[in-house]
Formats: C-alpha cells, sequence, structure tokens
C-alpha cells in the first residue's frame, strides 16, 4: 500500500504543480516499509521519474515503526534525508522513543499526538506533555505540528505555546484533492508549502 501510496502522491503533486499550487502531500510510512532495503530504491526511482523535486513529499513515521528496529530505521531516515524528503515522527508521545534516540533521528518535524492535544485544556498533565514537546522539539530544531484541533481555544494555546503548524477538524476535515485545490481558495488559513 505505501509503495503505491508513494505514486499516487507524486501523481497528484505534479498535477498541482502544473496549477502552480504549491501543496506537499504526507505520506505514511510502515514499519515493513521503514525496514525493507528495497524501499530506498522504490522511493529514489518514483522521484527521478517524477521529474519533482524531493520535498514534495513528507514521510511520516511512527515511533512504534522506529523503535521495531532503531538503528535501522536511523539508517534508513538518512537515506530519506539524503535524497531531500522532509521527515516527521507522527503521533509523537504514544510510543518509547527514548531521548538518546530522538536526538540522533535525522527528522525536521515532531507531529504530536491528538490524545495529548484534545484534552490539553482539561487536563493538566496532557498540557504539560503537549508544553513540554514543544520546548524540546523546537530546542532540537525541529518543527512542531499539532494533531487533533478541534475548536478555537486550543488552537489559541497551541498558538501562545509557539507550535508552528495545527491539523484537525477546526481547520478542516478530510478532503478530497480536488475539494482540496476549491478550499486553498477561499480559506482563510495559511498555507504551509515546503517547495
Amino acid at each position: 500500500m505505501t509503495y503505491w501510496g508513494i505514486g499516487e502522491a507524486l501523481d497528484q503533486c505534479r498535477s498541482w504543480c502544473r496549477q502552480d499550487l504549491r501543496i506537499s502531500i504526507a505520506v505514511n510510512i510502515s514499519a515493513r516499509c521503514l525496514h525493507d532495503a528495497r524501499f530506498l530504491g522504490v522511493v529514489r526511482d518514483a522521484l527521478g521519474a517524477s521529474g519533482l523535486k524531493p520535498d514534495c513529499i513528507e514521510f511520516e513515521i511512527t515511533e512504534s515503526a522506529i523503535m521495531l528496529e532503531p538503528e535501522r530505521s536511523r539508517a534508513m531516515l538518512q537515506e530519506f534525508r539524503s535524497l531531500g524528503i522532509t521527515q516527521s515522527i507522527d503521533d509523537f508521545g504514544t510510543g518509547f522513543t527514548s531521548l538518546s534516540y530522538l536526538k540522533d533521528l535525522p527528522i525536521d518535524k515532531v507531529k504530536i499526538d491528538r490524545s495529548f492535544v484534545t484534552n490539553m485544556l482539561r487536563n493538566d498533565r496532557d498540557a504539560i506533555l503537549v508544553r513540554s514537546t514543544i520546548d524540546l522539539a523546537h530546542n532540537m530544531g525541529y518543527q512542531v505540528i499539532a494533531e487533533g484541533v478541534e475548536d478555537e481555544n486550543t488552537w489559541a494555546a497551541l498558538e501562545n505555546l509557539g507550535c508552528d503548524v495545527i491539523q484537525g477538524y477546526y481547520v478542516a476535515r478530510p478532503m478530497t484533492a480536488s475539494a482540496l485545490e476549491e478550499w486553498i481558495g477561499r480559506s482563510q488559513w495559511q498555507m504551509v508549502a515546503n517547495f
């Protein structure tokens, strides 16, 4: 499925480039692909065939996928980085990433899991985890994305904490590519363009 997803993502990016829309697509990378030596060649070939810059796609990898084989994961992430692909740790806070591994991972972004974000205004411990994660990630040079933002108060709290990007129903619900194109034209939100 991930192999197919990369081809589809690149096809969509190519279509958006022809329309002068500067949108990157995030692709979830499974643990199986992350630890499959052939996957790197597939990615390299697909990027080469697409004619696109590598920053038109972003790889999202969960903590649990990384921690299945930490050393192998780190090596593969380094290979992706050498291709110029932006990478993020998805669902951060739900896995068991040791800080010693986090400091050495060649990633660009940390996505705070929605389970902390949605409860941060009602649960002091979740608020502490969100604030601490934002501080830690920024101090390590990573951009921070908060998942699961569903209301204005949560957005305002995250903005006050210095969160870089929000994701969730408060911004928009999942939509098709054509619906996204229309939404961009009428949206109040600033789109984050990576390329």
